[in-house]
């Protein structure tokens, strides 16, 4: 039997803590003086925006995210569970992008997601789910590995012409910044910056499932309507597989 008492039986939930949508095209010539004139028309919900002559980021510190333009790529990263501003900003970007810099094709579409699923147990406990549901239990190797104290599971896999990487994991309130990368630059103003950031960290749960579930779609010539079928889809996937690998590792 996992190691498992009463309270740890209430519902446990993943909550989206991070997203990183990524678009790759062929370097646009005309980026610099396609972009300067209009991007904070086409923008107008980033409060922000500076260039250091070979890249733009536009910014919203109230929102905590913000949208990296270059000549090769564009990405937006968001630092929040909010999945319909997500959805509005991402289709945003590849709209107002495709044609503002006139991209005729793209080679990369890329959605990342990290979650964490607070857990009423101690980080040993949640160390023996893992290893009990995710790895081997055949008595060479245990005879073979000595005794496991911690561990992360990662897994490279293909869900039709979609690939994916996934690392998921047992973690530790104090260990969690280290996974979940949140950028402080570009999401939290200049003046509270650091006291803005140790609340959020104080937030953190002591002991947590982490998901970090990078989702891509790799292919030459792919199109703007690729791009809004590739965001739809991997939104819905990663959401379902987040859901039901979280069932399955703690069983209410």
């Amino acid at each position: 039997m996992c190691p498992q008492n009463k309270k740890n039986k209430t519902k446990v939930r993943a909550e989206l803590k991070k997203s990183t949508f990524e678009a790759r095209y062929t370097p646009q010539l005309r980026f610099l003086s396609s972009l300067s004139s209009t991007a904070a028309e086409l923008f107008p919900n980033y409060e922000h925006w500076k260039s250091d002559g070979l890249s733009y980021v536009l910014n919203d510190t109230n929102n905590l995210n913000s949208l990296l333009i270059t000549s090769k790529n564009f990405a937006y990263e968001q630092d929040s569970s909010d999945t319909e501003l997500e959805n509005k900003y991402v289709t945003e970007s590849i709209t107002n992008l495709t044609k503002l810099l006139d991209i005729e094709s793209f080679v990369r579409f890329g959605l990342r997601r990290r979650y964490l699923a607070p857990v009423g147990m101690s980080f040993n406990e949640l160390v023996t789910i893992f290893n009990l549901k995710l790895f081997s239990q055949d008595n060479t190797l245990k005879e073979i590995l000595p005794t496991i104290d911690d561990l992360m599971y990662r897994v490279n896999a293909i869900d039709d012409k979609y690939k994916i990487n996934i690392t998921i994991g047992p973690v530790e309130k104090a260990e969690i910044p280290n996974h979940i990368k949140f950028n402080q630059e570009h999401h939290l103003t200049n003046k509270k910056r650091k006291e803005d950031y140790d609340l959020i960290i104080e937030k953190y749960p002591e002991v947590a499932m982490f998901f970090d579930i990078d989702f891509y779609l790799l292919e030459d010539e792919l199109t703007y309507e690729d791009g809004l079928a590739f965001f739809a889809a991997a939104k819905e996937k990663t959401h379902d597989f987040v859901n039901n690998i979280t069932n399955y590792l703690i069983q209410e």
